[in-house]
């Protein structure tokens, strides 16, 4: 299948710092709680009909997980299996475009059926391709933006293969839109933050209190934590390196998008990545690279679009000399097995 982490009927997982090149799913949750993705990179995603990005689930039953401070094409929410809920996306950079491709670009999908998911502090599009805001379903059978959500920020309600409400199974669920809250996202349509007070107070839903009122938000401290499960920057963080990396309170990022060239479109840290062409200011400069990005451009010389052969990997040569990170983990010891009879 493709997918480099599937989890499935499991909790309390940490998935960071992970450097994710030609998969068919970097990240795909079938089912799970309290889990937090963190700090991954992905590039380059390989599906025959378009882009595929990572699913915050895929199956049903997946709530109260974080994705935060990912860098990735995108993170979605299918209806394949059922519904999924309570999932909070902070700080993450979603670019919702890779080169040569036109269909299911968009950075974020919610299908039928999701509920309650949360958005905040994340920056979204791609400068010069994404042309709508969102698009979302009103009903079992009717939308706004029908047919249009290749080139959008949002989709949110439309079923199965996404963008219409026509004969599909399930049918498009105008709750997956009034459910979501947004506070504080930036994106390159409205090439500003979006600190929306009626976006941040979705009204009660089933088993599910109101956020709070519009009023709440109108008047609320525009200011974000660093993060939403550390409570400074981790030991494992390069010294020196911006912290938090990514969000609308970044003024002084340094990734940017290579202009011209072969790489055009893609995201880079320097000129000189951008073999033919130059490296322009991008995303408002909200977006610092994290540790994986550096490391796979810097150290292992990837490709800025992710394209080419497989790459050595070195944790020393990337974490320093004690090869310290988050993903090394020791040999596990004392295992013992069972054989069950099928």
């Amino acid at each position: 299948m493709s997918y480099t982490v599937e989890l499935e009927e499991t909790s309390d997982n940490l998935v960071e710092n992970n450097i994710m090149q030609q998969v068919t799913n970097p990240l795909m949750f079938e089912q799970g709680a309290g889990n937090v993705m963190g700090y991954n990179l992905s590039l380059d995603d390989l599906f025959t009909s378009g882009l595929q990005a990572s699913y915050t689930s895929h199956d049903a039953g997946s709530n109260m997980n974080l994705w935060e401070g990912n860098n990735m094409s995108g993170i979605w929410a299918d209806d394949a299996w059922g519904s999924t809920d309570q999932i909070t996306m902070f700080r993450n950079k979603l670019s919702g475009w890779q080169s040569g491709l036109t269909s299911a670009t968009l950075p974020i999908i919610e299908r039928s059926w999701n509920r309650n998911f949360n958005y905040i502090g994340n920056i979204l599009g791609q400068p010069g391709y994404h042309k709508t805001y969102q698009v979302y379903a009103t009903s079992g059978t009717a939308g706004v933006g029908t047919g249009g959500e290749n080139t959008t920020i949002y989709s949110l309600g439309y079923a199965d293969s996404g963008g219409y409400c026509n004969s599909q199974k399930p049918a498009c669920d105008g709750l997956t839109f009034t459910t979501t809250m947004r506070w504080g996202n930036w994106d390159v349509v409205n090439g500003a933050t979006q600190w929306n007070a009626t976006e941040a107070a979705p009204a009660a839903n089933t088993y599910i209190n109101a956020n709070f009122t519009t009023s709440y938000f109108s008047t609320l401290s525009q200011t974000l934590p660093p993060s939403l499960y550390y409570n400074s920057a981790p030991s494992w963080w390069p010294s020196g390196k911006a912290w938090p990396p990514i969000g609308p309170d970044i003024s002084t990022g340094n990734e940017g998008m290579c202009s011209g060239g072969t790489y055009a479109g893609a995201m880079a840290t320097s000129s000189g990545q951008c073999t033919g062409g130059t490296l322009a200011t991008a995303w408002a400069s909200h977006v610092n690279s994290i540790p994986a990005q550096d490391c796979y451009l810097n150290v292992m010389g990837g490709p800025p679009d992710g394209s080419g052969g497989a790459l050595n990997f070195s944790a020393t040569a990337c974490y320093g000399s004690g090869g310290t990170s988050p993903t090394q983990l020791g040999v596990p010891t004392g295992l013992t097995g069972t054989a069950v009879p099928q």
